[in-house]
């Protein structure tokens, strides 16, 4: 039976990096390590495609994006809530009250909301 052996994230850096330095062969770090020649590579590559986002804004404007969601979702959920909390304060009305209640030249609710 083989145990598969698995790396954290710091191990794999820094044999991405010994690998990227160029000092000993990928065979050789292979050995050195027991990591297969093809994993290697693979971690390399991986290794390659992520350095150029460490050195744009993409992150910050990802985050900035989310930030924003997130504060939109908040908005809604907070005049979710004041329609809620207002239909159960006037649920005990008859239906003349609650006509009466209703605010036609109201901008932001529908009379259907209302």
């Amino acid at each position: 039976m083989v145990v598969r052996k698995s790396y954290t994230a710091e191990e794999k850096v820094k044999i991405v990096l010994d690998l990227l330095k160029g000092e000993q062969t990928q065979a050789e770090l292979s050995s050195k390590y027991g990591v297969h020649a093809t994993q290697l590579g693979n971690w390399k590559r991986q290794a390659l495609e992520v350095l150029p986002e460490a050195f744009t804004d993409k992150r910050r404007e990802s985050a900035q994006t989310q930030n924003d969601l997130v504060n939109e979702l908040y908005q809604q959920i907070g005049q979710l809530k004041v329609e809620l909390d207002w239909l159960k304060k006037n649920q005990c009305y008859s239906l003349a009250e609650k006509r009466s209640l209703i605010e036609v030249d109201h901008d932001e609710l529908s009379i259907r909301k209302q």
